[in-house]
């Protein structure tokens, strides 16, 4: 892992960011200093579970996914972090301070590591930035709530149109890059690969996507849609 100071437009690129943007230049300055550049290769170990917590990041490009492993050594991907997202943030407030989460770099990968130590000093400072941390939790609590809700009360199929009902919202609307290999999306959406494989071909022959490679073009918005309500 590569580690470097912060500057230009990757310091740009980060204080845009929703945990920073907000921040007086008082506060932003002195923590500005304290962070700096990670560079990771795909299959990378960022942090492994249960590693003494010492900062949380920030994605600028690439992708990490966050994985537990069963004891019997299965992974579940808990999470696939894109460019712009944070992680380990809220780890600052629990006790035991340690990873509960494995973090590898999916491809070659460029993050921010933010000092938790530098945080808490700017909070205790200025405790007005502490709104944009809780805000940015109470999302993170959203969407796990939601992803509960995918994986206990939906079926297999539901469970992938709302996700692709997630991901082009967050687009033009009609397509989206799934930018993670098929086995750590099955595991993201708690079913075997074979299942998900078995899921992308019914929906190419029903009509209601299509795909080339990594890209999944919507062909029918009305099926996606009944996935998307199912999960709000």
């Amino acid at each position: 892992m590569n580690h470097t100071p912060l500057n230009g437009p990757d310091l740009d690129q980060t204080r845009e960011s929703h945990l920073f943007g907000s921040l007086s230049e008082g506060a932003w300055k002195p923590l500005s200093a304290q962070v700096s550049r990670r560079k990771l290769v795909g299959g990378e170990i960022l942090f492994q579970q249960g590693d003494p917590y010492e900062a949380f990041f920030l994605v600028l490009r690439g992708g990490i996914k966050l994985y537990r492993l069963s004891p019997d050594g299965a992974e579940k991907v808990i999470e696939v972090i894109m460019p712009s997202q944070t992680f380990g943030e809220a780890i600052m407030f629990a006790q035991g301070n340690r990873y509960p989460v494995t973090a590898e770099a999916l491809e070659d990968t460029v993050l921010v590591a933010v000092p938790a130590s530098a945080y808490m000093n700017m909070l205790a400072k200025y405790p007005e930035a502490s709104v944009g941390l809780l805000k940015d939790m109470s999302q993170r609590l959203h969407h796990l709530v939601m992803e509960v809700d995918r994986v206990t009360l939906q079926r297999a199929r539901e469970r992938l149109l709302s996700y692709l009902a997630q991901q082009v919202a967050c687009g033009d609307g009609t397509t989206c890059n799934l930018k993670m290999p098929r086995k750590v999306l099955a595991s993201r959406l708690s079913m075997q690969p074979e299942t998900l494989s078995r899921l992308f071909r019914g929906l190419k022959d029903q009509g209601v996507i299509a795909e080339k490679g990594q890209i999944i073009t919507v062909l029918d918005q009305d099926a996606l849609q009944d996935g998307y309500m199912d999960e709000l």
